[in-house]
């Protein structure tokens, strides 16, 4: 069983973002030293909270509310109001599938989301072999995009997916099930990623996906339920999320920026 959605996508890369005319070498001295110097401080503060790894350890990741992988040693007990969510992305590039979601200095992927209840916002991340288990608050959730940085040409996003999902069971666990996108793309002759379509679908695989979550988070409490991903294309897309979505790309062009010049 799977939902799809078909649409056209728009990507933005590093460069773009600062405008298509190259500085002079004195300003893009001075452009990444000021540009480094305000990375530094600014997220100097964020490497410490939980869950969340060094700026300089994965530059090319979100940093600031970003949502990693639960500890497996996490149980239902130690939830208490939260839920773990689980699933997995499987990524296709002409009908190539990546088998590497997430590198420190590379190819990475995210899912800016939007708490409906609460307007929460934040960006979940996903393992190096595309799958998730994420503890969250109960709520529904919007993901209103998907990011990710391609390692030659920068940052890249589908705009408005439309997809949502549910944590509002009372079990601990639920299972997302599995999204699948599908690219079709070209580069031109300096390597720049053109998508020309994109087709995205949501796979109940859950018997599968319950498998491998209990392998890893083995207390017998932690029960899941089934709460597959949707598309909603009625879905509102708030302007906080917006927003955030903007900061991101400002901050995650620059590595490419600096070693730009």
């Amino acid at each position: 069983m799977h939902s799809r959605l078909n649409f056209i996508m728009k990507s933005s890369s590093s460069w773009q973002l600062f405008g298509r005319y190259p500085l002079n070498k004195v300003r893009r001295r001075w452009l990444s030293a000021v540009l480094l110097s305000a990375v530094v401080g600014s997220l100097s503060g964020c490497a410490s909270e939980p869950g969340q790894k060094n700026y300089f350890s994965e530059p090319n990741l979100p940093i600031h509310g970003r949502v990693d992988k639960a500890p497996e040693n996490t149980t239902a007990a130690s939830l208490e109001s939260d839920v773990l969510a689980f699933g997995r992305i499987r990524w296709f590039d002409n009908g190539d599938e990546r088998t590497e979601y997430r590198s420190g200095w590379g190819w990475n992927v995210w899912f800016p989301f939007y708490r409906i209840q609460d307007d929460g916002v934040g960006r979940f991340v996903v393992e190096k072999d595309g799958s998730f288990t994420w503890r969250i608050p109960r709520g529904s959730y919007i993901l209103n995009r998907i990011g990710w940085r391609d390692a030659w040409d920068g940052l890249h996003a589908i705009y408005d997916p439309k997809v949502a999902f549910e944590a509002t069971d009372t079990s601990k666990a639920i299972c997302l099930g599995t999204l699948v996108v599908n690219l079709k793309s070209k580069r031109d002759i300096i390597g720049k990623l053109l998508v020309k379509s994109v087709q995205l679908r949501v796979d109940d695989d859950c018997s599968s996906l319950a498998l491998q979550f209990h392998a890893k988070y083995t207390d017998p409490d932690l029960v899941e339920a089934r709460s597959l991903m949707r598309f909603d294309p009625d879905m509102r897309i708030p302007e906080k999320l917006q927003e955030r979505n903007k900061t991101d790309d400002f901050w995650l062009s620059v590595p490419g920026l600096l070693n730009s010049h």
